[in-house]
């Protein structure tokens, strides 16, 4: 593979008038909080590990392309908020590409959960996202981690740019050539009604420690997994009621939550805890394009002492609500708005709504990342999932993201939730079974009542 020309050196282009306002709000939350808001996928191939120039030549070819990747923050610590975003005419491979050497007993969670501890950029202006090669995760296995700042890409572009690197069925030939780097990657619904219900819709403070200081500690990462035919099974664990695959992962979160201790999990008992769930507002024609196309609602946790089947139809009826409602095109538009205040305002709210979790207590994403096979220089890659941000006061988050037909729900923790994050996400899976022998227990039931 050869390298592209590089373009004339050309000045940057200052571009912060017209970048969506989520990603300044993700900015100057990170400038505000003095915590990492950075996210990434962690994929593996089963294979030799390629050789750095290799790597990089292959990132030149397919990443260099698209005005995104070359967008950057220079903000001015001392005045959070008032930062602006400029364009970089070209990009550098070896800035953006490097090898994380192997440690003996250092495994690739803990390396990961490092990445994600470290804010971005390094450096006032430098870049916003890094590819990390780990060589020698197990033999004959090497491990990619892409990570990314907030402010610059969400989940779901995560997802798009590994398709693009990639080769096989579920391959992108190229990432889109979408021209301009600072187009809105979603146009909220107009109207005053979805702004009035988003607002109602957070009136409510979430019960919690929500006045803790913001964490600046360190990152940990657990993960576990289950596959597309349990999930599915789930969603029919309540008569008459079609649930999402978000409404399982929001029911199996609530009672994975409950078994914690209940100074740590953002379930306990205590007054009412809201989840906050992203939602993807992209279009249809847009939904390969780069930055921070979602919105996001909230719904109450339900209690964990429900059953199973009640916690299902208590999340799907308030995902139900906020959709009719166009509660995320509202929060959109809220935001929007947000980004308009002066900037010590703004700096002030990011606070608030960031590091002091008045509206939430715990993140819930979930995401596709891939619905086919991919391969790297012809190995196969055996896993792909997503890894999510921490952020501040939050002490967990959780990130569900499928690949092929493995779901992955991976769980990103402060220093003192570390020791129960692996078996937070295995009860999860568990939560998960439950509600799919429900729901077989009922249809062998129902066949059974059929025959007498």
């Amino acid at each position: 593979m050869r390298r592209t020309a590089q373009p004339p050196a050309v000045p940057e282009r200052d571009v912060s008038r017209r970048l969506p306002a989520l990603d300044t709000l993700m900015a100057v939350g990170q400038e505000a909080c003095g915590t990492s808001f950075s996210l990434a996928v962690v994929a593996t191939v089963q294979g030799a590990a390629p050789q750095i120039g290799e790597l990089r030549d292959r990132v030149e070819q397919y990443w260099a392309p698209p005005p995104r990747l070359r967008l950057r923050r220079h903000a001015d610590e001392n005045a959070p908020g008032t930062g602006r975003w400029t364009e970089a005419a070209h990009l550098d491979p070896a800035e953006h590409v490097s090898v994380v050497p192997a440690r003996p007993g250092v495994t690739t969670a803990e390396v990961t959960g490092t990445l994600v501890t470290e804010r971005m950029p390094r450096v006032p202006g430098g870049a916003l996202w890094h590819l990390h090669l780990l060589p020698d995760t197990a033999p004959e296995r090497f491990t990619l981690v892409l990570r990314a700042h907030h402010a610059l890409l969400d989940m779901a572009s995560l997802g798009t740019m590994m398709r693009a690197l990639c080769d096989g069925p579920g391959a992108l030939p190229a990432l889109p050539p979408y021209p301009e780097a600072t187009s809105p990657a979603f146009r909220p619904r107009r109207g005053v009604p979805p702004v009035v219900h988003a607002l109602c819709g957070m009136t409510r403070r979430s019960a919690g420690p929500t006045d803790a200081p913001p964490d600046r500690g360190n990152r940990h990462i657990a993960w576990a997994t289950v596959q597309d035919e349990v999930v599915q099974a789930a969603r029919e664990a309540a008569p008459l009621l079609r649930a999402t695959v978000n409404d399982v992962v929001l029911a199996a979160f609530a009672g994975a939550l409950g078994v914690l201790p209940a100074g740590l999990s953002p379930a306990a008992s205590g007054g009412r805890r809201y989840v906050s769930v992203p939602v993807n507002l992209r279009s249809p024609s847009e939904a390969e394009r780069l930055g921070n196309g979602a919105s996001a609602v909230r719904i109450p946790l339900p209690p964990a002492a429900a059953d199973p089947v009640t916690r299902l139809r208590a999340v799907h009826r308030a995902m139900a609500r906020n959709k009719a409602l166009h509660r995320a095109e509202g929060a959109a538009r809220l935001s929007a708005a947000a980004v308009q205040l002066p900037a010590p305002a703004l700096a002030s709210f990011s606070r608030s709504y960031f590091g002091r979790r008045r509206l939430y207590s715990l993140v819930c994403s979930n995401a596709r990342l891939c619905a086919d096979r991919l391969t790297f220089g012809g190995s196969p890659v055996i896993s792909l999932f997503g890894v999510p941000p921490l952020l501040p006061g939050a002490g967990m988050q959780a990130m569900f993201t499928t690949f092929r037909e493995t779901h992955t729900v991976c769980l990103s923790g402060d220093d003192a939730r570390q020791p129960l994050l692996q078996s937070t996400a295995d009860r999860f899976v568990e939560e998960v079974r439950a509600l799919a022998t429900l729901a077989r227990r009922g249809v062998r039931r129902h066949h059974s009542t059929a025959h007498t």
